[in-house]
């Protein structure tokens, strides 16, 4: 068998197993429970995302930075302006619904 297919099992039976897991929690308990415990466990769970992005980012940082490197400066350039120009416009411009709000 060919080594470069083990993360892909890998990552296939962990998502089976978690598939199970979560079917056997969410069968077991009656909804009102479940979202007491969702409740307690949705902080813990976006900690768990959030880390397992910055190891992903570290992780991949050499293609991130190759990837950096081949876009040109121009293209850089204009998404950054128009990231600045979206910050101006979500800091200074009210959504049209909100007139109500200020009253």
């Amino acid at each position: 068998m060919n080594k470069g297919y083990i993360p892909y099992i890998l990552s296939g039976l962990l998502f089976l197993a978690g598939g199970i897991v979560l079917y056997n929690w969410l069968t077991s308990y009656p909804s009102w429970s479940l979202q007491e415990q969702l409740q307690v466990y949705s902080p813990l769970f976006l900690e768990i995302i959030f880390l397992l992005i910055v190891i992903a980012i570290g992780l991949n940082s050499r293609h991130f930075v190759s990837l950096w490197k081949t876009i040109p400066k121009k293209v850089l350039a204009t998404v950054g302006v128009i990231m600045i120009i979206g910050a101006i416009l979500v800091v200074f411009c009210r959504p049209a619904g909100s007139q109500n709000l200020l009253r």
